[in-house]
């Protein structure tokens, strides 16, 4: 199934964004792999990231 998550409003560098503002501060990220990964909790919080931002009708404002 294709979402074409992607767009001119949505790219992915914001992606990236939401990727490493949901990550919790490592004390140590040299000498673990631990940055690349997330637990759930972060998932959970870069998944509403990505949503926050996709969504389709901005907040306050009525769909045309």
């Amino acid at each position: 199934m294709k979402y074409e998550l992607l767009d001119d409003l949505f790219v992915e560098r914001d992606i990236t964004i939401c990727f490493n503002l949901s990550m919790m501060t490592q004390v140590d990220e040299l000498s673990t792999d631990r940055p690349f990964q997330m637990m759930f909790v972060e998932f959970l919080e870069a998944l509403s990231r990505v949503a926050e931002k996709k969504s389709m009708v901005p907040l306050g404002e009525l769909p045309e």
